[in-house]
């Protein structure tokens, strides 16, 4: 805006210096000096001055709560300190710019970690300002020692965001909500949670067992809020895992995920992320790297329109290709989509390309690599890949085998 006001008057004036010449150039700047008036307003309380603040920019462009906290900390902020906030502050902008997230959403993430296990009932820029007020300035701190602290916060996510190693957390960079997973993995992070590691596996399983039984985020808000006091305060990892085991069976999680993952779940908003997981923890940790599920296509092995081809008919029925058409023993990955030729294709056919033996349509999915196993895909293959993968869902989510439903039992 900034710029664009100033390159807007640059060209007006160059306009006016080229129709009137230096001399009315000097007359509107004598204009300006002698019409225009900057008008100070002075309030008695800071907090007075914000409020005017905010209601003189609700004319223009709205203020975000990053910029009502950036104000009133500034106000705070003695002269000799101003120069150390500013580079603070710019430090935490940065960290914003690299994630593409704003500002608001890291001093949102940042109220949820300093006031947990209790939940922000006030706009943010409410609480961050009340946090300063009373554990800072009232012990003698500035404004800068709160800003170091939300540095160190920040940086944490930035940890995060960049991990590559940690599938558990490759994986949780799926969730559609980031809120509560990526601030409770930033408060491990901040206070050197001994176990981080296996925490960040546990908090995948909860995220990922109640999206996939249908709940959002917000059921598991205040179980969050209780892991990351229990982060901050030091708790062994075996207490967080008691409060989350507890809470997954009085939801019925357990029950309502099985029954959804042996369902249909062709266009379930979980299956690519869930898929990705399987294949991230068949991946050397080396060669992890995220994936971007826009790129990710859902293949059928057994086509959607089978019946075009006689080798399917001759291997499947109408009854036995509904039973297992959209369910996950038939449904794989692919970083491209097959052209339709190709995808209804005999299953030796598809296998071409399910090994990457033609180029293309390439595939480094250790999922659909080991199809190779089989030279036709009939009702017990998929029924057999399908116990597998139902295995290895278990195995990551830590399923109890009560669960197993007796088909899967092996």
């Amino acid at each position: 805006r900034f710029l664009y006001v100033a390159n807007f008057f640059k060209k007006k004036l160059l306009e006016l210096y080229n129709s009137i010449g230096p001399e009315g150039i000097k007359s509107f700047i004598e204009y300006l000096l002698d019409n225009v008036e900057v008008v100070e307003i002075r309030t008695r309380e800071v907090s007075e001055a914000i409020r005017i603040f905010q209601i003189v920019n609700t004319r223009g462009l709205g203020l975000s709560p990053a910029d009502i906290i950036k104000a009133n900390l500034y106000a705070e902020t003695p002269r000799n300190r101003r120069e150390e906030f500013k580079i603070l502050w710019q430090n935490i902008e940065k960290v914003a710019i690299e994630q593409k997230r704003s500002l608001t959403d890291l001093f949102t993430y940042y109220a949820y970690y300093r006031l947990a296990p209790n939940r922000p009932r006030r706009a943010v820029q409410d609480v961050i300002i009340n946090i300063f007020e009373v554990e800072y300035k009232g012990k003698g701190y500035t404004t800068t020692n709160l800003l170091y602290d939300v540095e160190e916060f920040v940086k944490a996510i930035r940890l995060i965001e960049s991990s590559q190693d940690n599938t558990a957390i490759v994986a949780m960079r799926y969730l559609p909500n980031e809120t509560y997973w990526l601030t409770i993995s930033a408060s491990a992070k901040k206070e050197n949670y001994e176990d981080f590691k296996e925490l960040t596996r546990e908090i995948r399983r909860l995220f990922y067992l109640y999206w996939i039984a249908g709940y959002t985020s917000q059921k598991v808000r205040q179980l969050s809020l209780k892991i990351i006091d229990m982060i901050k305060s030091e708790k062994p990892l075996d207490d967080i895992k008691k409060i989350i085991e507890d809470k997954l069976e009085d939801d019925d999680v357990y029950r309502l995920a099985v029954m959804n993952l042996d369902g249909e779940v062709y266009g379930q908003r979980w299956l690519k992320p869930l898929l990705l997981t399987i294949e991230y923890e068949y991946s050397e940790p080396a060669k992890i790297v995220y994936i971007d599920i826009k790129d990710v296509h859902i293949e059928h092995i057994l086509p959607q329109e089978w019946k075009k081809k006689d080798y399917w008919k001759n291997y499947w029925t109408e009854e036995e290709a509904k039973r297992w058409l959209n369910r996950l023993g038939n449904l794989t990955l692919l970083y491209s989509k097959m052209n339709k030729e190709i995808q209804n294709a005999p299953f030796p056919e598809k296998l071409k390309y399910y090994k990457g033996l033609e180029e293309r349509v390439p595939t480094s999915f250790i999922l659909t690599r080991i199809l190779r196993r089989y030279t036709d895909w009939t009702p017990k293959e998929v029924a057999n890949r399908h116990k597998w993968l139902m295995s290895e869902i278990f195995k990551i989510l830590n399923i109890p085998t009560k669960y197993l439903r007796p088909a899967e039992k092996h």
